[in-house]
């Protein structure tokens, strides 16, 4: 059975903000939003501030890039059903205050008709509401640890304790709207991240999350969808996904499943150069290179018969993709590669 070489491959995910903040303030601010409320008729929002459209169009499990707002002053964000015509059309309002030189990543959860959804098992509101992630590290000096943090938007999850599997606890009595209040600083490996009933700590739900190639910055994972998708209008089941500081979403659902074996030293040197991917070998010719999207659809391939072959990136889009080198080989190697 043929085994195939496995790389990631990151192609940043720029979203269209309509107009960066106008009011800028001497020490500006950095801010994230996360769209992670599951609720079916909010697929995509409108993102106003203090009145103003800064975004069109966010969908469920995206995330918008690090913008600069005004600092050391209250903010009104306003969410609205996408599409909407203004201010006016937004569902609710939450104050933001962002600390000046700082960065903060929001996440959006909950739901807006409390009454078609299943109600939280430890009777939290399950309304529409923000988690505020303040100091987020956009930046990050190590080349083997990120910080970590960890946001629970699943609103009806059962209280749990999350562990990464043989490695530490994470998040204890973890409800829906829990967070880390600090980061979490983690080698960049794979984990498997654990939810433990809180009576006899027995593992309710197990899911694997692969931090390698993410050096460099924060990574704010959240638990997204629901526990019981059936009783809550057949929405996203729960999942676990990482937002990056430059809007970037991971499934790692999607990428662990390709990434389970070692992780050896390759041939093979993979370089960006404008719309291509250079693929460098000195293994055997005759090898299919496929890119994928985190879908699973192919996008591009080429027949690797020279030193140096190239996968065209030009015509793709922006977000998140991996390559396959069916190579015959007895292990897969993991790469990363950021294509600007």
């Amino acid at each position: 059975m043929h085994r195939f070489l496995f790389i990631i491959l990151f192609i940043v995910a720029v979203h269209s903000v309509v107009s960066a903040y106008p009011i800028l303030a001497e020490n500006n601010a950095g801010i994230q939003i996360i769209h992670n409320s599951p609720d079916t008729s909010l697929r995509t929002i409108d993102l106003y501030l203090n009145g103003t459209k800064i975004l069109s169009g966010l969908s469920f499990r995206e995330a918008t890039p690090f913008f600069t707002v005004a600092s050391d002053t209250v903010l009104s964000l306003q969410i609205a059903r996408s599409p909407s015509n203004s201010a006016s059309d937004t569902l609710c309002s939450f104050p933001v205050y962002i600390e000046g030189g700082k960065s903060t990543s929001i996440v959006l959860q909950g739901v807006e008709d409390t009454l078609h959804y299943k109600p939280n098992p430890s009777g939290k509101s399950i309304a529409l509401s923000i988690v505020t992630l303040e100091n987020i590290q956009q930046t990050y000096g190590a080349t083997n640890e990120i910080p970590v943090r960890i946001v629970n938007g699943c609103t009806d999850m059962p209280e749990v304790n999350l562990v990464a599997k043989d490695v530490a606890p994470l998040l204890s009595n973890m409800t829906f709207g829990s967070s880390t209040p600090l980061d979490i600083v983690m080698p960049t490996v794979s984990y498997d991240f654990l939810l433990l009933a809180s009576s006899n700590q027995s593992i309710i739900k197990e899911f694997p999350v692969y931090l390698k190639g993410q050096e460099g910055h924060t990574v704010v994972i959240f638990f997204s969808g629901f526990y019981d998708s059936f009783s809550n209008n057949n929405g996203q089941e729960v999942g676990v996904f990482g937002a990056l500081p430059n809007g970037s979403v991971i499934d790692f659902q999607k990428i662990t499943s390709v990434s389970e074996s070692k992780v050896i030293q390759s041939t093979y040197k993979f370089t960006s150069i404008s719309s291509f991917i250079s693929v460098e070998s000195s293994n055997p010719f005759g090898e299919v290179i496929c890119l994928y999207d985190c879908n699973g659809r192919q996008v591009s391939s080429a027949l690797h018969n020279e030193g140096q072959t190239f996968i065209s990136t030009g015509n793709i889009g922006t977000g998140l993709y991996f390559i396959v080198v069916n190579g015959g080989k007895t292990n897969q190697v993991l790469y990363q590669v950021i294509v600007n």
